[in-house]
């Protein structure tokens, strides 16, 4: 698999529930302190257009291990993406939170991972 590069969008199919998406890396972060895997990739992650009409959110930002993006089934589909706006807010909370550890890292697929998180966003 290609390296992992700020700006990148990588691709995916639909899995289980979860439509396709367009995942943008957006920070890549390395902590020794960290035990399973020490990178983690911030991620924006949004779904296909006729997906997001349906109802599917875009996640501003999420963080994954590097280990679980690489077993994702990804295909790198453009380089020097720009994130949205928000991409920057929601990193800055949850790394304020995870170095009080008040929060975490996803270790599963990015398809499970953006199911999760979408269907907190979705009962809202």
């Amino acid at each position: 698999m290609d390296s992992l590069k700020l700006g990148q969008a990588w691709v995916c199919s639909a899995v289980g529930s979860a439509p396709p998406l367009m995942c943008i890396v957006g920070k890549l972060d390395f902590f020794s302190e960290v035990d399973e895997e020490s990178q983690i990739v911030s991620l924006c992650i949004v779904p296909h257009p006729e997906a997001k009409n349906a109802g599917w959110p875009k996640v501003d930002h999420i963080p994954i291990f590097e280990s679980a993006f690489h077993t994702s089934g990804l295909k790198l589909a453009k380089d020097n993406v720009a994130l949205g706006p928000d991409f920057e807010k929601g990193y800055s909370k949850w790394r304020m939170a995870f170095d009080q550890g008040k929060a975490s890292v996803f270790s599963m697929p990015v398809s499970k991972a953006y199911e999760a998180v979408a269907s907190i966003v979705l009962k809202h």
